[in-house]
C-alpha cells in the first residue's frame, strides 16, 4: 500500500511493469484485467492495455475481491495464472510485474519496503 492522496469510497491501484528483456529480444506487452466474481475476460476491458516494460498505470476501483489476469497484449488467453486480491476502499495498492522472458513472470504487492507474493 502506498501513502498518497485518497479518494473516498474507492481503492487506488497502481501497477508497475518491471519485467526485464534482453536487448536482443522483443519485450512482451501485457494486458491487465481486474475482474469480479462472475465476470468474463472475453467481454472485459483491460485495466491496463498494451502495457510495456518500464511503465505504470494508476486507476481507482471500487473495493472488493478481484481476480487479476495478466495476458499477452491483444490475446485474452490466460497464459499466466491469475492472482486474487481484496481491495479496501480508502486504501492505496501497488502491484509489480517482475521477471524475464527466459524464466517466468510474477506479480507481487508492495507492502512497506517489501514485495509480497500473492
Amino acid at each position: 500500500k502506498e501513502d498518497r492522496a485518497l479518494i473516498s469510497n474507492r481503492a487506488g491501484v497502481t501497477i508497475s511493469n518491471a519485467s526485464y528483456f534482453a536487448s536482443t529480444s522483443t519485450a512482451k506487452r501485457f494486458d491487465v484485467y481486474f475482474l469480479r466474481a462472475g465476470e468474463s475476460i472475453n467481454s472485459a476491458t483491460p485495466f491496463a492495455k498494451d502495457f510495456v516494460a518500464g511503465s505504470y498505470y494508476s486507476k481507482r476501483l471500487a473495493g472488493g475481491t478481484y481476480q487479476v489476469f495478466f495476458t499477452e497484449a491483444g490475446n485474452k488467453n490466460m497464459g499466466y495464472p491469475p492472482i486474487t486480491v481484496t481491495l479496501a476502499n480508502n486504501e492505496n495498492y501497488h502491484f509489480v510485474i517482475s521477471g524475464n522472458e527466459s524464466l517466468s513472470f510474477a506479480v507481487c504487492r508492495i507492502d512497506g519496503l517489501t514485495c509480497v507474493s500473492n
